[in-house]
């Protein structure tokens, strides 16, 4: 399921007589806040973006780069560029990037290359390949880091990735990713990748708990304003309860999985994050199958205009822009999804009317979208939704686990579709290094 959306919560309360009300109360850290046109988090409690990280990337791309990718990617549209520049002064010599539309705030002064010949190098996400590369282990020297997604176990039904039909094992969308990303593993590692994990298992990487964002959550309810916010105690308490979770899975387990990412060594040169789609199911413990599964493959990009107006959100915009890593995902994404299709056969997502999502490239499952995993993440990073856990062509299969060889399943003999999942994965990434080999090998002749 695509949940994980930038966590802004942001609840409208009735107001209603204070003999049956319960104030939120103020907080330090709330009435703290800069004033005025400063926005700096549309991810809750997270600290300032460090802007001085940016700066080995100076003269790392030209103006005309850096138009390009702003208005073909990272923006949704011409209103998305023209609040992200309303936040910047840019020239062609360079980007001045503030904390505030008056422009009183310097954050980062970027110089942009002169030429494309004048470029500085930026470190590259895949290694040097062999002049003669073994055809068995294709991935000799890639490093892969694995990211199943959600958490799992206990969690699985705060998540809202849980439902049951029947009498029928349970389906858990951690427990799933969890097996196919097994299965790519073994896959990639047989290949000659070596192979790190954001986790092993369905509990989680951060150590902060609901309770522990439960300030962070009331402080998210007033949403900077120090007016009281009245509510009837349990109601208020629920909305309490329902914030500080979804900060808890949705926020501090991405970012504790980004920070894990980024203390790797080695590096990983490339980063997929591993799901399961979903139609809406309705009652997790009543749910509703549909016919068929559709298929979707995001890279980063598609930043709306409203997140634009935060602070982190341009930070992180920028820094994925001087990362340069968005060639690298896409050509990824492309053989990724193209061996999806072959795999299955499924057709591809359909948005209509959402303006959260572009569709980018050639394959008709490749989508760009602003996820917190792919903007936090380190490095390029492909976000691989894979069959719709309530559909009729993927529950059977799913409910049936993992195993080797084929067995009967609906009907047909089959074999598990965690394996064809995983292998279908690593099939679309040697795909992508065979053909980055053929274009240096072509482009030194």
């Amino acid at each position: 399921l695509v949940t994980l959306l930038p966590a802004v919560f942001v609840f409208i309360a009735a107001v209603l007589a204070p003999l049956q009300a319960q104030e939120i109360p103020s907080t330090p850290e709330a009435s703290a806040a800069p004033a005025g046109p400063f926005k700096p988090h549309l991810t809750p409690g997270e600290p300032l973006p460090d802007w001085s990280r940016l700066e080995p990337r100076q003269e790392t791309v030209t103006r005309a780069e850096f138009d390009r990718a702003l208005e073909r990617l990272y923006a949704s549209g011409p209103d998305s560029v023209r609040e992200f520049l309303a936040y910047a002064d840019v020239s062609d010599a360079e980007a001045v990037f503030y904390a505030d539309k008056a422009k009183t705030v310097p954050r980062f002064h970027l110089r942009f290359a002169k030429s494309k010949e004048a470029k500085k190098a930026v470190p590259g996400f895949f290694p040097a390949r062999p002049a003669t590369p073994d055809p068995q282990k294709p991935l000799s020297g890639l490093v892969v880091c694995l990211d199943p997604g959600h958490i799992g176990g206990e969690w699985a039904r705060m998540e809202e990735r849980f439902f049951q039909v029947g009498d029928d094992p349970p389906v858990l969308e951690a427990h799933l990713t969890l097996l196919a990303c097994r299965r790519a593993a073994a896959a990639l590692e047989k290949a000659g990748a070596t192979v790190l994990w954001t986790k092993r298992t369905e509990e989680p990487v951060t150590s902060l708990r609901p309770d522990n964002l439960r300030q962070i959550a009331i402080d998210v309810l007033k949403d900077g304003s120090d007016r009281p916010l009245l509510l009837p105690p349990d109601v208020l308490e629920k909305k309490i309860r329902v914030t500080a979770e979804k900060l808890f899975y949705r926020t501090e387990e991405i970012e504790a999985r980004a920070a894990k990412i980024a203390a790797m060594r080695p590096r990983p040169d490339l980063t997929l994050c591993v799901h399961f789609n979903a139609a809406p199911w309705g009652e997790p413990d009543h749910p509703h199958l549909v016919p068929n599964s559709r298929l979707v493959v995001f890279v980063h990009g598609q930043y709306a205009a409203e997140e634009v107006d935060y602070e982190d959100e341009r930070y992180g915009l920028v820094a994925k822009l001087l990362e340069q890593s968005a060639g690298t995902e896409l050509g990824v994404a492309e053989k990724v999804a193209a061996s999806l299709e072959a795999a299955w056969h499924i057709l591809p997502e359909e948005y209509k009317d959402w303006p959260a999502v572009r569709r980018v490239g050639v394959h008709p499952y490749i989508y760009a979208r602003n996820l917190l995993a792919n903007r936090a993440f380190p490095g390029p990073v492909v976000f691989i939704e894979g069959p719709y856990m309530n559909a009729d062509d993927a529950y059977p299969r799913l409910i049936a686990g993992d195993y080797d060889g084929t067995r009967l399943v609906a009907g047909k003999d089959q074999p598990s579709i965690f394996a064809e999942f995983g292998e279908a994965i690593t099939r679309g990434v040697v795909e992508y290094v065979r053909g980055s080999e053929e274009r240096v090998t072509a482009g030194a002749k």
